[in-house]
């Protein structure tokens, strides 16, 4: 059998190997392989899409799911270290040795038809769907991975439920230059009768997914952001009100960003849909939901979040400002900052500078090739006095700087990229930091 590095190098060429394909070579593949997505399945299917929110929505499901007594499979993406993270078995990342049994058996099927060769994330799709298989869950969690109407996920006919999360703008080169060009890709995986749970936010977004799901005859629940209400709010956890089973219950997140209560809201309604009944469940896997890289502290002082468009930095700053407000900090805030070179790097910038949270801004390449070059991320950050803008070939410097050269009451936050967020985490293990 071929060794984890040998398939994850594979996988990763696939980057400049293979392209998109249509829906029908993946089904055909999968068919290959013993799983017919448009026919009876052996498990059901919660499938997300959104701009932001998708993967915390996602952990949220998986853990309440798990604590109802389900036998999971969850397929997010991207990953922080290991690819091994973006397929979840019960609630823990695939094992190198099973990654490796999917991995040789798609890699088989591929190679025994006339099929296409699959892309990068399309193979990863497959391999997660063999290994659900192979493993015998009884429910799947599928996160998009770029709009909804041509992704890879979008393959199953019935779904048990679809949900949709905030919408924004992000991939516009893909999905269109407006909010309701964008949001008809999202409503795309909006099937015929089946139940819709999706974030009610911009009245524009709402109505292309409230139109999509009355033409297939869906029945929606929409979930508006008075509907989740903040009870209480410290440094390590979120309590929240919000309706389960025709009442009001009082559930906790281990999170700081209180925008985590609409994500969790949407898990909780998504669950009911999917038939739990437990509020006991409903609480314990909000609570032991763990989803790393969304807002989290993983050092003291030190926060990291994968924000990486303009949906996503709003929601950040906000989170800056409340943890600010709520502590009392009297020290600086730090940002290490880098971003891939598809963003809208420049407006986000402006936003991150704006508003003058920050007294040292660096800005950093981190090592994959679609980082974008400090000079350029420059651009967009406003000049202010008494505020600090350094630029970085290595993350490793103007991590280490920071820390280093912290004082008391200082708080650093890197965002911009979830790859930066593996990289800085990888950093502090590596050297036992």
């Amino acid at each position: 059998m071929t060794d984890f590095e040998s398939a994850t190098s594979y996988i990763d060429e696939l980057t400049v190997r293979a392209v998109k394909n249509e829906a029908s070579n993946t089904v055909k593949i999968l068919r290959t392989l013993g799983i017919d997505p448009l026919g009876e399945l052996p498990f059901s299917v919660a499938h997300i899409a959104g701009t932001n929110g998708k993967g915390s929505t996602a952990v949220f499901l998986e853990s309440i799911l798990l604590r109802d007594g389900r036998n999971t499979g969850c397929f997010i993406s991207p990953h922080l270290v290991s690819m091994c993270e973006r397929i979840r078995i019960r609630g823990e990342d695939i094992s190198e040795e099973d990654f490796c049994r999917a991995f040789c058996r798609v890699r088989e099927a591929v190679e025994m038809t006339d099929c296409l060769l699959p892309s990068y994330f399309e193979f990863l799709f497959i391999m997660a769907v063999v290994a659900f298989s192979e493993a015998g869950v009884s429910d799947i969690i599928l996160e998009t991975g770029l709009g909804g109407t041509r992704d890879v996920t979008n393959v199953f006919a019935k779904p048990a439920v679809s949900v949709i999360t905030p919408i924004g703008m992000d991939h516009m080169q893909f999905l269109g230059e407006d909010l309701r060009s964008i949001a008809a890709h999202k409503a795309g995986i909006i099937k015929r009768n089946v139940p819709v749970v999706f974030a009610d936010r911009e009245d524009e977004t709402a109505l292309v997914i409230r139109e999509k799901a009355h033409e297939m005859g869906a029945l929606l629940f929409p979930i508006r952001e008075k509907d989740a209400v903040v009870e209480s709010f410290d440094t390590r956890s979120l309590c929240f009100s919000g309706e389960f089973m025709g009442r009001k219950e009082t559930f906790t997140v281990n999170r700081q960003a209180l925008y985590q209560k609409d994500n969790a809201l949407l898990a909780v309604t998504a669950s009911q849909v999917l038939g739990v009944k437990s509020t006991k469940a409903v609480r314990e896997g909000l609570l032991e939901a763990k989803w790393p890289g969304r807002f989290e502290e993983i050092r003291e002082d030190l926060f990291v979040d994968g924000g990486h468009n303009e949906p996503a930095i709003l929601g950040f700053l906000k989170a800056v400002r409340d943890l600010r407000s709520f502590r009392g900090n009297s020290g600086r805030n730090i940002l290490i900052y880098g971003a891939a070179k598809d963003k809208n790097y420049l407006k986000i910038g402006e936003l991150l500078s704006g508003e003058g949270l920050f007294a040292q801004i660096l800005l950093v390449r981190y090592d994959d090739y679609r980082s974008e070059e400090p000079s350029k991320l420059r651009e967009g950050f406003q000049e202010r006095d008494g505020v600090e803008i350094r630029e970085f070939s290595e993350p490793s410097e103007a991590l280490f700087g920071a820390l280093n050269n912290r004082r008391p009451g200082d708080v650093i936050f890197v965002t911009g990229s979830l790859y930066l967020v593996g990289t800085v985490r990888e950093l502090l293990e590596r050297n036992s930091l």
